[in-house]
């Protein structure tokens, strides 16, 4: 849905732009020398959204509704003439060049994640086994016990806490994307309920949950 409103912002830029070129004239007049600049406003802002090709389809956009203008503006081989086509082939060069460059960034960004993802899949995978055996045990000891005992209803805690612990360590496993919150002051941390993506990851697909290692544990 954002990709579609990010499309139809670009797409109502570069027809707005056209529209008041060719209604108010505005290619006649020495005006429409800093006028025509304003088809970059598009070019960049799909480029950003889109990367180069994003941007290249829009910059192709803005060469067809511009050149008719560029044509017009001045007899062929003038100066003028020279520099509205020149202006065209600007609007393609900015389109790839900020194009590249943020796709360039976003590959970086890709690799970051990436590289956090198989981290936080690797801590998630040390942390379960452990977690397991102390729930394991814990819950032997618990059930050991008399139900509504103090320390029943102690140990009935931890377990339910070790539980927490464990679906916490799911959904470091499973982060698709970094959504940072406030914490304290200017200082941020992951939001892991937005940063949860849900999905099973490669570690989880070999192995097993923590309650089905504590289940079969204690068959």
């Amino acid at each position: 849905m954002r990709r579609v409103k990010e499309t139809l912002v670009v797409g109502i830029l570069i027809g707005v732009t056209g529209a008041i070129d060719y209604t108010a004239s505005v290619y006649t007049s020495s005006f429409d020398i800093v006028y025509r600049e304003l088809y970059l406003v598009p070019i960049v802002l799909s480029a950003y959204w889109f990367g180069k090709k994003g941007g290249l389809i829009a910059s192709t956009s803005a060469s067809l509704v511009y050149l008719p203008c560029a044509v017009l503006a001045a007899p062929a081989g003038s100066a003028l003439y020279v520099s509205n086509i020149v202006e065209i082939l600007l609007f393609n060069a900015v389109a790839l060049l900020f194009g590249f460059l943020r796709d360039r960034e976003k590959r970086r960004e890709k690799e970051k994640l990436e590289a956090i993802m198989a981290m936080a899949g690797g801590v998630a995978h040390e942390l379960n086994n452990p977690l397991a055996i102390a729930l394991m045990n814990v819950e032997v000891v618990r059930n050991d016990l008399e139900p509504g005992s103090e320390h029943y209803q102690e140990l009935q805690s931890v377990v339910e806490n070790l539980k927490r612990m464990a679906t916490m360590i799911k959904k470091i496993s499973q982060i698709e994307r970094i959504e940072l919150q406030p914490y304290a002051g200017k200082t941020k941390i992951v939001d892991f309920d937005r940063s949860f993506g849900g999905n099973r990851s490669p570690m989880q697909s070999t192995g097993h949950s923590l309650d089905q290692r504590v289940s079969a544990n204690q068959a």
